[in-house]
């Protein structure tokens, strides 16, 4: 409960960070700089889960889920998760860490719509 609390958190501060690229793009001017903020939200989560997302999406998909896994991110978390990476990904100006996001995201999108007894097969594999 309380993991699926912090996620639904760190969602929100997302959520603020893409208030702030619309007004950036609106032209509208914001006191709060979204990379800041967005570092900040990298900074907690590897504070709370011990899980540096930066480090985590380099690795190959199998050993990206084993550490979600490792680090108690569990199932349940995977679609919370996956807007987070793909939020970040979206945000980030370097086109390699982009692409990292956005595919671990995908990855985690794909394995929720799968079937749920295919799911646990494929995790059981991994783990």
């Amino acid at each position: 409960m309380r993991k699926e609390d912090y996620l639904k958190k760190q969602a929100d501060k997302l959520g603020q960070i893409l208030g702030f690229v619309l007004a950036k793009l609106l032209k509208i001017k914001t006191e709060n700089n979204f990379s800041i903020k967005l570092m900040d939200v990298l900074e907690n989560f590897e504070k709370e889960q011990g899980l540096n997302i930066e480090n985590c999406i380099k690795f190959s998909d199998e050993e990206f889920i084993n550490q979600l896994l490792h680090n108690n991110i569990t199932i349940e978390n995977f679609e919370s998760f996956a807007e987070i990476l793909y939020e970040i990904g979206i945000l980030n100006e370097n086109s390699r860490d982009k692409l990292n996001y956005l595919n671990k995201a995908k990855l985690l999108f794909e394995l929720i719509q799968a079937n749920p007894f295919h799911l646990e097969f494929l995790i059981l594999q991994i783990a």
